[in-house]
């Protein structure tokens, strides 16, 4: 049997799926052996934790999602740099996905996202109809209502999402206005789908708003000083 493979059976795009939702990691593949456990995990993360704890999260999460446990050398992690940092810079503090909840009924859905930011946690929520595409609206509405709770001075709102198809893959890209010291911009972000849509919902908001939050956040401070 290979190194870190045990005879536990399991959905293998239920658990990348799973991986995933860990807050610094953008994709994963798993490697299955004869025996049908894990012979190989293959990591591709943003920078944020060092490797090693990575695995160790990752080694959690198996156990305790799925019964499953591994030895970490089977797992492989690739870390790609941020577009707003390089090799010397520290890696910018961001608003961190820590959980989405669907509540459903008969004709209507209501999403929770639960955020994280530093030491902060937030919720926000959305209700509506269920069919197709009102679903992406809902999810981004209710992640925008969470960012708002972390950073009360900010007000953001949803100017458009759409799922499109761009080359091999499913992309979600979500537009957004924002207002900061009296200043309105629109920003945009993109995230692909890997497993589950809300999930990339989710990050195409965030990926919006994580890039422009230093100079935001500088914004508010030297308002304050000046009053």
């Amino acid at each position: 049997m290979k190194l870190g493979s045990n005879l536990r059976r399991f959905d293998r795009e239920l658990v990348e799926k799973t991986l995933c939702q860990i807050a610094e990691i953008e994709a994963a593949r798993v490697v299955s052996d004869d025996h049908g456990g894990i012979s190989e995990l293959h990591i591709l993360s943003t920078p944020g934790k060092g490797p090693k704890q990575l695995a160790r999260d990752v080694e959690s999460t198996l156990a305790a999602k799925f019964g499953i446990s591994i030895d970490h050398r089977i797992v492989s992690i690739a870390q790609i740099a941020s577009e707003d940092s390089d090799k010397n810079s520290r890696v910018p503090d961001r608003v961190r996905i820590e959980g989405i909840t669907t509540e459903s009924s008969s004709s209507q859905v209501k999403i929770i996202v639960r955020l994280a930011f530093k030491q902060s946690q937030a919720s926000g929520e959305s209700s509506g109809s269920v069919p197709g595409f009102a679903r992406a609206r809902l999810v981004a509405e209710a992640t925008i209502k969470a960012i708002q709770v972390i950073f009360p001075d900010l007000t953001l709102a949803l100017e458009d999402i759409s799922v499109s198809k761009l080359g091999n893959h499913k992309v979600v890209i979500t537009c957004l206005s924002a207002i900061s010291i009296g200043e309105s911009k629109s920003y945009a972000g993109v995230a692909i789908i890997q497993h589950d849509q809300d999930h990339a919902v989710v990050k195409s908001v965030l990926n919006a708003i994580n890039r422009r939050l230093g100079a935001w956040r500088k914004k508010l401070i030297s308002a304050e000083l000046d009053t």
